[in-house]
């Protein structure tokens, strides 16, 4: 018994050290993983985080930077979405979920899975309501993903009035989403107002041109519609060409 007994703390301690050593290891890693990460060595990085994950396969930090890593280095939404889903399975602060629930769903819009993406964005916006870019996301996603222009609005109007008052920078794709959405919605001289917004921002946005030329064709104006047809293919987008080869 005594025998058994010493062999088996013998055991026990053998366990506890290697615990303790791989938790070590690991928080070395992680360190090292962020230092050629903040260097943008992003392989490195990546390399690291790996590394720090085969001692602890749970350890929320590494598996967050991992997925940013997968989506930055790698291109691969996929294996993000994973790790993003199970980082997710620890404790987390409020903010730190609901941005990693805001990355989970984009991927899941790249992977084209628009109802699991509008679950998380919402789930992003339950636990932090000041996150302009989750109902900025989520509009677009109802919008063209899910065919609810109405409440792909509502969002795209929400979030960019919250990007105003907080007096950050305009992102114009999304304004001219909402122009998509007015439109849908038969609320053309609203969609023209959105449309020429972005322009007098971006006054050599092709894909704006284009936009108005099709709104130019659903009103009935087929001569402004090749005109704007015209302007977006000479601005390089190439999307336009099909459309403007009718006008001939």
């Amino acid at each position: 018994m005594l025998t058994l007994l010493f062999l088996l703390g013998i055991v026990l301690f053998a366990l506890a050290v290697k615990v303790t050593m791989d938790r070590v290891t690991a928080a070395s890693n992680y360190q090292d993983g962020l230092r050629a990460y903040g260097r943008g060595q992003l392989a490195a990085a990546y390399s690291f985080m790996d590394e720090t994950l085969q001692f602890r396969p749970d350890y929320a930090p590494a598996l967050r930077r991992r997925a940013e890593l997968e989506l930055l280095a790698n291109r691969d939404p996929r294996a993000a979405r994973a790790d993003f889903q199970a980082a997710l399975l620890q404790p987390q602060p409020r903010r730190l979920a609901a941005d990693m629930l805001f990355r989970l769903a984009r991927c899941e819009t790249d992977l084209g899975l628009p109802t699991a993406a509008e679950l998380n964005f919402t789930r992003a916006l339950v636990l932090d309501s000041t996150l302009s870019a989750a109902y900025l996301a989520r509009g677009a996603a109802r919008l063209l993903d899910l065919d609810q222009p109405e409440k792909g609005l509502a969002d795209l109007n929400y979030g960019l009035a919250q990007r105003r008052r907080a007096g950050a920078a305009t992102p114009w794709h999304y304004v001219q989403v909402r122009g998509l959405a007015l439109t849908a919605l038969g609320r053309y001289d609203s969609a023209r107002t959105a449309y020429f917004e972005v322009l007098q921002a971006r006054p050599r946005d092709g894909r704006t041109h284009f936009l108005l030329g099709r709104l130019a064709n659903r009103t009935g104006d087929a001569a402004a519609a090749c005109e704007f047809y015209r302007r977006a293919l000479l601005l390089g987008y190439e999307y336009a060409r099909t459309a403007e080869g009718k006008c001939r």
